[in-house]
């Protein structure tokens, strides 16, 4: 195109014909370019979330000693990174989402088994309470049993006193004469 530009009176039809043609295609090779890049961003995008679910995966520990064992999600992380590699960006969309769903999925396995066992705790810390409650009630059953036997415990109304006899003065009412005490 350059070289009939050059000549004087050269065929103008046929050069603005050639420019339109390598136009289109300069504008499809764009548009083209534009689609791969924006598909390897979202490809390097996916990947870094499955590579953060998948150590956080092997770096979960809980309480009771809990971890996420194995190590879920990595072989499918490597073949996305293949596909990265190879430039199989929709490759790496579908097995960088199945890494990363792996990984989350045994760090929510590995909570459940926490939320298990806390609960487990708490159910035989609740049984032991009421073991002892149940004991020490026991005990004070039957020291109040023992005690009302003997007539010893305070306020057995056979012992109580009474104001049945007022030699100086009125009752008060409070069941105790004034002299008395």
């Amino acid at each position: 195109i350059e070289n009939q530009l050059r000549e004087p009176h050269g065929d103008w039809k046929l050069v603005e014909s050639r420019a339109s043609k390598l136009q289109a295609d300069f504008s499809m090779a764009t548009n083209t370019l534009i689609g791969v890049l924006t598909s390897a961003s979202q490809a390097i995008e996916i990947f870094n979330q499955a590579s953060t679910a998948v150590l956080q995966a092997e770096q979960w520990s809980g309480h009771y000693g809990i971890r996420v064992f194995g190590s879920p999600g990595v072989r499918e992380l490597e073949r996305a990174r293949t596909s990265l590699q190879q430039g199989n960006y929709n490759s790496v969309l579908e097995v960088g989402r199945i890494a990363a769903e792996i990984a989350r999925k045994a760090i929510e396995q590995a909570e459940r088994e926490v939320v298990r066992r806390q609960q487990s705790t708490e159910r035989e810390a609740e049984a032991t309470r009421r073991r002892n409650q149940a004991s020490t009630t026991s005990i004070f059953n039957s020291s109040d049993s023992s005690q009302n036997s003997t007539g010893g415990s305070f306020g057995d109304h056979n012992n109580s006193i009474s104001n049945t006899s007022s030699s100086s003065g009125s009752s008060s009412g409070s069941g105790f004469s004034r002299s008395g005490w």
